[in-house]
């Protein structure tokens, strides 16, 4: 009779277990949708509210993107761009900053070159109101950064320690290549950045790309490749997806799989998190070793994976398996695609992924593979 009491008082304490596991596993999920709501919501509101502030002074109020860093002087008066694409710095001066003398040219150059990663973030109105909006919304679910003090154009000074005398110095040299027009009363300062720089910023990137692509078998220049078709290896890419950082990680997807993987729970990365290059990097990684090695198991041809992996970084596995079937069911997809060499499997899915952007972004990567393979 005692035993039967006790296992009845074991199997109601168990029972009450699992109703508070599951009923905190429901708050939990909960929260990680109003966090991912709260995303997309307060980055759209930032994005109006920045262009409405810039508008008064700026035509064009143009903003920060996945390959160009924008910055305002606090007058609004000198728009900063650096292009990762282009590799070129461009100053834009209304009649207020007083004319593009060397002086102001080489401070703006300077002021530029001196900015690190953290602090070029916490000047952005937008990824302040979105970290904000965000962290608010997902109290117990929200991994924040604490923000990377690596200059954003560190590579520009090599192997020396980026002494104030040689952010001037650099900026000197810069300034010295520097060409001017103008155009009713706006004054343009175009600068070309050293040929070299992007193999250098390449570099940097490779090293710290490594241990990550070790740890979840994943090709390093597969890596390299990825993070130079996304962002052109700017540390503070951001597009309206949104996605944030050198893999414009998209928070409510490849954020999320890749934080279950990575810390056992899915999580919500803020832009600061996502600034920081080596987390960053490690989502990326982790999110590419979940394509080739869980969504897309059942294609046996390694290089076929490796080019539906790519496409499906892009657009998701859903969409390449609709290529191929019409339906977003990846196991039925990979029937046909087994059946095919890669070759064909690359020239289908050039001609039948669903979005163009996709499609491109297939052919930018698979090209790029061959030069980080020599790396």
């Amino acid at each position: 009779m005692e035993f039967e009491s006790f296992r009845r008082a074991r199997e109601q304490e168990r029972a009450a277990f699992n109703d508070t596991q599951g009923s905190e596993f429901s708050t939990y999920q909960r929260e990680l949708q109003t966090a991912f709501q709260a995303y997309r919501d307060s980055y759209a509101n930032a994005v109006q509210a920045r262009q409405r502030e810039l508008s008064v002074y700026w035509r064009d109020a143009e903003l920060s993107s996945q390959t160009r860093w924008v910055e305002y002087s606090e007058d609004k008066a000198i728009q900063r761009t650096v292009d990762f694409e282009t590799n070129r710095i461009t100053l834009r001066l209304r009649p207020e900053a007083g004319g593009a003398d060397a002086r102001l040219v080489r401070r703006e150059l300077a002021t530029l070159l001196g900015t690190e990663v953290a602090q070029a973030a916490s000047n952005d109105p937008v990824s302040v109101a979105v970290e904000k909006a965000v962290r608010n919304a997902a109290p117990h679910s929200a991994l924040e950064g604490e923000g990377e003090h690596r200059l954003v154009l560190g590579e520009l000074f090599g192997q020396q320690a980026s002494s104030g005398r040689q952010i001037q110095e650099v900026a000197e040299r810069l300034a010295g290549s520097a060409t001017t027009t103008s155009d009713n009363g706006v004054v343009t300062v175009s600068v070309p950045l050293p040929a070299s720089r992007p193999a250098q910023k390449a570099q940097d990137y490779a090293a710290r790309v490594r241990p990550f692509a070790q740890k979840w078998r994943v090709e390093p220049a597969l890596v390299l490749a990825v993070m130079h078709t996304e962002s052109a290896f700017n540390p503070l890419a951001r597009s309206p997806v949104p996605a944030y950082g050198l893999m414009q990680i998209v928070p409510g997807s490849a954020g999320k799989d890749a934080t279950e993987l990575v810390y056992g729970k899915a999580r919500v990365v803020t832009p600061s998190y996502l600034y920081d290059a080596e987390r960053n990097i490690q989502l990326g990684v982790a999110y590419l070793h979940l394509l080739q090695e869980r969504y897309l198991r059942a294609i046996t041809h390694p290089e076929s994976r490796l080019y539906c992996a790519i496409a499906a970084y892009n657009t998701g596995a859903g969409n390449v398996a609709r290529s191929y079937t019409g339906t977003t069911n990846i196991n039925k997809a990979a029937e046909r695609i087994n059946r095919l060499s890669p070759k064909a499997n690359f020239e289908h899915m050039r001609a039948r992924l669903p979005y163009e952007e996709t499609r491109n972004y297939l052919q930018r990567v698979a090209s790029r593979l061959p030069g980080y393979r020599s790396l």
